[in-house]
């Protein structure tokens, strides 16, 4: 037994063990130690040393443990390989003891002197640790002085999501106040977030972390950190990562923390009480809607917010490209939007094509009143409070549209959810199955590294969880196990029924995104086409040249 413990007390020893507890560095970090002295500051707070620095082949040498854990770095000891490691970030530093060469993200690099063991204590190179770990190294040859600053990190989280607001100023808060990093995550939230996004790079002006829809043009310009071989794909639903990659480069440069459905809200009491089931044809769909008219004219039928254009051009997805995308699968479909290739899609101004066809179908639920009057310009806001008072039977939403409604009633076990109609004969029914709370990092930000600690951060299941359970939706992660809401029953209904087609989000061009074909849907319900062949020639038209942007 004493055996062990001597050999137990050496390891220990060797890897600093009982070297100096973590130093937070939650503002930032300056470091002062002298040649010979065993008196260190860190934030101008003396430290005793158990190892004065030593200069050797005039390069400084001080204990591993001690800058690393000043610095906020993870400190490895392998007593086998002789081999000290940092992690920060995605910074990984591997040093072995003797040897004038360190492995920096699996890549060799010459060191001008070796770690070595001294009174049992492990030195290293400090300038060369430090610079790789990001900070600044300032040498006083009269004072024999050396001092290491890291500059504390402040991280724009930049959200276009309004539903989760209050949920990540609550989550930054907290990781804030705890990590050891010296990381400030700082949320910022823009209600039009794709189209301010595309302002603020074109000014040079990128968040690090971005929650938001991106462009063809900003990943095609390389704006974003490439993710494809992170680790955390493997804790995440397979399809996930498949729906995250760019289609055009075969690369994943967004990650998704959730999954969502996409489809129709309606009231099941009311449906219940007039007898009516959720449709499969949009037949079946404008039956039920005239049935809730008749029976209960308090009640509108079908509710569009048509001001936030997102919401229509959500509608068109798994209605009007629904055929498309059922028919060619998801890659050869995603391939023919970005060429523009028409007869493939099936995209033409024939009177019976899906994009007449959606049309028309829009303009007769406008003309026999089975939608709000306000349309245009009714917000997501009136959408969710209308049909949380029950003044409201069907809504077009996302399973995120949930946290906000249950804000607005007491009770949500009314609510269900179901697919969306087909308009064309012998379409299947649809479902966005789609990738949710995607966040990107962006390439030019001059903090990388640490934007990656907080990406590993909201990875961690028990962040997904609460992530879950406060979007109402399943995490990307299946392992997580969450009480993510009432819809959740139904969601399982869908996603195991075959004759129900199951569709991620189609890609936009560059000059004719999501917002902007929202909007051509918005001026169809203002008038703005004299028929439905006329809104398919506009839609092809505004795709063309939105490929040529």
């Amino acid at each position: 037994m004493k055996k062990v413990l001597v050999m137990l007390l050496v390891v220990a020893l060797l890897a600093g063990v009982f070297g100096l507890p973590p130093v937070r560095a939650a503002e930032g970090v300056t470091i002062q130690m002298t040649i010979g002295s065993t008196k260190a500051y860190v934030n101008s707070k003396e430290v005793t040393l158990d190892q004065p620095p030593i200069i050797e082949n005039s390069r400084t040498l001080v204990p591993f443990r001690f800058i690393g854990e000043a610095l906020g770095a993870e400190i490895g000891w392998d007593p086998v390989k002789r081999t000290v490691s940092y992690v920060l970030g995605s910074t990984n530093i591997v040093l072995t003891i003797g040897l004038t060469t360190a492995i920096v993200n699996g890549v060799e690099t010459k060191l001008d002197v070796a770690p070595k063991i001294l009174s049992g204590r492990t030195m290293v190179p400090v300038r060369f640790i430090s610079e790789a770990i990001g900070a600044k190294v300032d040498w006083n040859s009269g004072m024999k002085m050396v001092t290491i600053t890291k500059k504390p990190v402040k991280l724009i989280f930049f959200s276009g999501a309004i539903e989760l607001v209050d949920f990540y100023d609550n989550f930054f808060k907290t990781y804030n106040s705890t990590n050891k990093y010296g990381i400030t995550v700082v949320q910022e939230y823009q209600s039009n977030a794709t189209a301010n996004l595309q302002v603020r790079m074109a000014a040079g002006d990128v968040p690090d972390i971005i929650n938001a829809g991106v462009t063809q043009t900003m990943i095609d310009s390389h704006a974003f950190v490439d993710l494809t071989d992170m680790p955390f794909w493997k804790d995440l639903s397979p399809e996930m990562k498949t729906y995250s990659m760019d289609v055009k480069s075969g690369r994943c440069y967004q990650v998704p923390l959730l999954k969502s459905l996409v489809g129709i809200y309606y009231n099941k009491k009311i449906f219940a009480e007039l007898g009516l089931k959720p449709a499969n044809t949009w037949d079946e769909f404008v039956n039920n809607l005239k049935t809730i008219k008749e029976k209960m004219p308090d009640v509108i039928p079908f509710y569009m917010g048509g001001k936030d254009a997102w919401m229509l051009q959500h509608l068109a997805n798994f209605t009007m490209i629904s055929p498309a995308a059922q028919k060619l699968g998801y890659i050869d479909f995603q391939k023919a939007l970005q060429n523009g290739d028409f007869k493939a899609l099936g995209w033409d101004t024939s009177s019976n094509g899906a994009l007449a066809t959606f049309a028309a179908d829009m303009m007769e639920l406008q003309k026999d009143g089975l939608i709000n009057s306000n349309i245009v310009t009714a917000t997501y806001d009136n959408q969710t409070t209308a049909f949380a008072s029950g003044k409201a039977a069907v809504i077009s939403q996302g399973l995120w549209a949930m946290s906000d409604i249950a804000k607005k009633t007491d009770d949500t076990s009314f609510i269900g959810i179901s697919q969306y109609p087909s308009i064309i004969n012998g379409v299947k029914p649809a479902v966005g199955s789609t990738t949710d709370g995607s966040l990107c990092l962006s390439s030019q930000s001059p903090n990388v590294a640490a934007a990656e600690k907080v990406l590993a951060y909201m990875l961690q299941p028990e962040n997904m969880k609460a992530l879950s359970e406060a979007k109402h939706e399943p995490s990307s992660n299946p392992s997580v196990q969450s009480n993510w809401g009432v819809l959740s029953s139904d969601a399982a209904k869908i996603t195991a029924d075959t004759g129900v087609a199951k569709l991620n989000w189609p890609w936009s061009p560059p000059g004719f995104d999501g917002d902007a074909q929202g909007r051509m849907i918005q001026a169809l319900f203002a008038g703005a086409y004299k028929s439905p062949t006329d809104f398919a020639a506009a839609w092809i038209d505004a795709w063309t040249k939105g490929l040529q942007k």
